[in-house]
């Protein structure tokens, strides 16, 4: 999985990142070139998130132009998730019932989360949208679909999924036009 995900991503990101530092170098001023460095480099260990957050936070920085690096934050939580995530599970499969215990685990993390992005929506904007803490019950949402998926998909008949297909469908266009 990790491979895969390399392979996949890491040229374009390392591409992307050269190239706007390469660009940037030219046309921003040179009082900017450090932040760009700076960003350039949380980009590439995946915490620009957290350098996002913590710049919006500084009174001092909260008048900066967007990073050029901006678009990287939600890869950054998705790959801190990928990190954290199987230490998660490998303490939520080992006894008896694993699935129901990690479907358990799951759960408990995603309400934690949730009400952390409540909280941090409220006390730390910032935090509420960079981090992972308040973005995890997301992922987790999918986490437990993947883990009960088989049994849905076995007790809902062919009718009730093209139902669901026309309402998911319905929904993503609303979305677009709403």
């Amino acid at each position: 999985f990790y491979g895969r995900r390399a392979r996949r991503l890491l040229p374009v990101a390392a591409l992307v990142t050269v190239v706007t530092v390469a660009v940037g170098w030219v046309v921003l001023s040179p009082l900017s070139h450090r932040d760009l460095a700076n960003d350039a480099l949380a980009t590439s260990t995946y915490t620009i998130n957290l350098r996002l957050a913590a710049q919006q936070l500084d009174y001092l920085r909260s008048s900066l132009a967007p990073s050029a690096f901006q678009q990287f934050w939600s890869l950054a939580v998705e790959e801190q998730f990928y990190l954290v995530w199987p230490l998660v599970l490998v303490v939520a499969l080992r006894g008896s019932r694993p699935r129901r215990r990690a479907a358990s685990v799951v759960g408990a993390v995603c309400v934690a989360s949730l009400a952390a992005s409540l909280v941090l929506t409220r006390s730390s904007p910032p935090w509420a949208f960079f981090s992972l803490g308040a973005r995890a019950w997301q992922l987790g949402a999918g986490a437990l679909l993947a883990l009960g998926w088989s049994t849905v998909e076995d007790r809902v008949d062919e009718r009730a999924r093209e139902a669901g297909r026309v309402v998911g469908l319905g929904l993503i266009v609303a979305s677009m036009v709403g």
